[in-house]
């Protein structure tokens, strides 16, 4: 390990706040180049009518997805993201950063309220097409 981890794979207790405990407790031992995992970031099978039906674990699992995607943007300049969709999904991080980075807490994305307020100034064809329909 004094040369650096090569690949992490984050499969444990699916809770958030145990993800970022792992993520953050191993990244500064990750070498450039290195890779890491996290099993079950989609949580479609876990929605409703679905294979695995439990909103709990969709819950969670949405967390988890939220949390590795606002890990990524805090450090995008250190990071590739690639996720994979299907079954329960898989997330890849690729390490750019020597070992010995100490990451960036995340930080939550702001996005635009999907309201008819954002629709009328970002897109008014939009609002024109829903009224339409009515």
């Amino acid at each position: 390990m004094s040369d650096g981890i090569d690949i992490l794979y984050v499969d444990s207790m699916h809770e958030k706040t145990h993800v970022e405990k792992e993520l953050m407790g191993w990244y500064p031992y990750m070498k450039s180049g290195s890779h890491i995992f996290f099993d079950d970031v989609d949580s479609r099978p876990y929605r409703r009518g679905q294979r695995k039906d439990n909103f709990v674990v969709e819950s969670k699992v949405d967390e988890i997805r939220n949390y590795v995607t606002s890990f990524f943007y805090a450090n995008e300049d250190e990071l590739y993201l690639d996720m994979v969709f299907g079954s329960t999904g898989l997330a890849h991080l690729r390490k750019l950063s020597p070992k010995g980075t100490i990451p960036e807490e995340p930080a939550n994305v702001d996005r635009r309220a999907n309201n008819i307020v954002n629709m009328l100034r970002y897109n008014p064809r939009a609002l024109v097409s829903l009224i339409r329909r009515k």
